[in-house]
């Protein structure tokens, strides 16, 4: 099949791009692959906590076993399965009365070198189960080539839109947007072009088995090859992390040679300029066999260099709050100048683990109160929630005819969100009157949230069962798109079901920024 590409004006072709466009253009190869992966795909009936093999649909033993197939599949129970690519959540109405309708689909990244071109192709597998006798069912699937890109030394070009991209472009783009925002608590918003290839995170599975052929193509000096073992365990990829940052930036390469494979693949976020390795890190260099040996992310990195006495434990238990609590982890080193290590052990060894959200409004209220923070049993309290609590009943809330407009205006914005089924509804915080109230009702300090919901910091909404929609069930706070907290009475957390339906209704998000506002 054949592209003809046109010079900038549209007048004549420039050339003849010979491309994949149907699933009849995979190699046999590719079509293995994808076939052999998504067999391994398990399918997860969550109401009823079931799994079910991913070719035949049969239901697993205990031990994950296919007794039909005799396929051994990973285990995941009591793990987090929303978001895992390995696994297709459903709920139990969808699945078992539309059983031999049900359909799902798997997402995978594809590199092919052909004669002098690279190519980086982004595919779905769409599969549908075909009842052949009694509670019997045979996969099907058919793969579709969602986005086409001919990989050039300076830019790529979108073959489906014809668009050519200068890899300088999409520098200078980025540069603009981290100047602008925090590495962290910005949800991108993919509008354009430059965004999705840039920020937008496609969980897909990349097939690694021709990534040696890029050694005799443009990719030869990246030696993106060498980070195969880090790549097979993405769950999402940037089209930018495997075109744009390996051919653009000679860091890749740098990155690469350290071993330090996870930062390579953050390029423009962790190298800055500098001639030595703490002017480009921010560490002592004795700290890259630890980086190294661990394979540090950007954001385990991120605390390491922000907190250089962190532990492995304390890396990994701060990073993972990096994505909500950015500033705040901040604060905790430089404002309040925090040992990470002694607040890490302490939340975990109190049973909070859970609760950093509930430390950090704990800090917030004691500053407020001027209590005095170097004093070692203020700082860590025996009893988190009974301190927070008591702190929490000393601070009145003052009516602001402003901030409640704000936070009225800001609810019409949100009810685009609103969630409902037959037994329960959520919907946005939409008065000072209204927050109050659930502060009031759940025993917890929402109200104090006040001026950071109308400065559109976070987002409060409340879960209420319809039978009783005046008495507060659920306390829910968002930020970044995020689901940060969930409380009932007493900042105690809810069941699995309810769980299980915050999950998916966080997932259906339409992201908002100050901006949309």
């Amino acid at each position: 099949m054949f592209q003809l590409k046109w010079d900038e004006n549209y007048l004549q072709t420039v050339r003849d791009i010979p491309y994949w466009h149907h699933q009849d253009d995979l190699p046999s190869l590719v079509i293995d692959f994808i076939e052999e992966t998504s067999d391994n795909v398990l399918i997860y009936n969550d109401l009823e906590d079931i799994f079910y093999c991913g070719k035949c649909l049969t239901p697993l033993n205990q031990k994950n076993f296919c007794p039909k197939c005799h396929k051994q599949y990973k285990s995941y129970q009591g793990t987090y399965l929303y978001d895992n690519r390995d696994v297709f959540c459903i709920d139990n109405s969808h699945f078992l009365a539309n059983l031999s309708h049900f359909n799902h689909s798997c997402h995978y990244l594809v590199f092919n070198v052909d004669n002098e071109n690279t190519y980086l192709y982004y595919l779905t597998e769409e599969i549908y189960y075909e009842e052949i006798q009694l509670s019997t069912y045979q996969k099907h699937s058919h793969i579709f080539i969602n986005n086409s890109y001919l990989i050039e030394k300076d830019g790529l070009t979108d073959l489906e839109a014809n668009l050519y991209v200068p890899f300088i472009e999409l520098a200078k783009y980025q540069k603009n947007n981290l100047n602008q925002n925090s590495l962290f608590n910005e949800t991108f918003i993919t509008t354009n072009l430059y965004d999705q290839l840039l920020y937008e995170e496609k969980p897909a599975y990349l097939y690694l088995e021709n990534l040696n052929k890029l050694k005799n193509t443009i990719y030869q000096y990246s030696r993106i090859w060498q980070t195969i073992s880090t790549l097979n365990t993405y769950q999402t990829y940037t089209i930018a992390q495997l075109t744009f940052y390996p051919l653009y930036y000679p860091q890749f390469e740098y990155l690469v040679n350290y071993k330090l494979y996870n930062l390579a693949l953050k390029t423009p976020y962790v190298f800055t300029k500098g001639s030595n390795f703490k002017d480009i890190f921010g560490l002592d260099k004795k700290y890259l066999t630890f980086m190294v040996e661990n394979n540090l992310s950007f954001s385990e990195y991120f605390i390491l260099k922000l907190y250089p006495l962190a532990t492995l434990e304390t890396i990994k238990y701060f990073s993972s709050w990096l994505n909500v609590y950015s500033t705040e982890i901040i604060e905790l080193v430089n404002n309040y100048h925090i040992d990470l290590n002694a607040l890490r052990t302490y939340l975990c060894n109190a049973d909070n683990y859970y609760y950093l959200s509930e430390y950090l409004d704990y800090l917030n209220l004691a500053q407020t109160v001027h209590l005095d923070l170097n004093d070692k049993q203020v700082l860590y309290p025996k009893d988190l929630f009974v301190v927070h609590n008591n702190l929490y009943d000393q601070i009145q809330v003052i009516y602001d005819p402003v901030i409640d407009a704000k936070i009225h205006s800001l609810a019409d914005i949100l009810a685009i969100n609103k969630y409902e089924d037959d037994t329960y509804v959520i919907y946005p915080a939409s008065s000072i009157a209204s927050l109050v109230d659930e502060s009031h009702q759940q025993k917890n300090c929402v109200r104090t949230y006040i001026p950071k919901i109308a400065n559109f910091e976070c987002q409060v909404y409340f879960m209420r069962q319809k039978k009783n929609l005046n008495k507060s069930y659920v306390t829910i706070e968002i930020k970044n798109n995020t689901l940060v907290q969930a409380r009932l009475k007493y900042n105690k957390l809810p069941n699995k079901k309810v769980q299980t339906i915050l999950n998916k209704w966080v997932n259906t998000l339409i992201p908002l920024t100050i901006s949309n506002h």
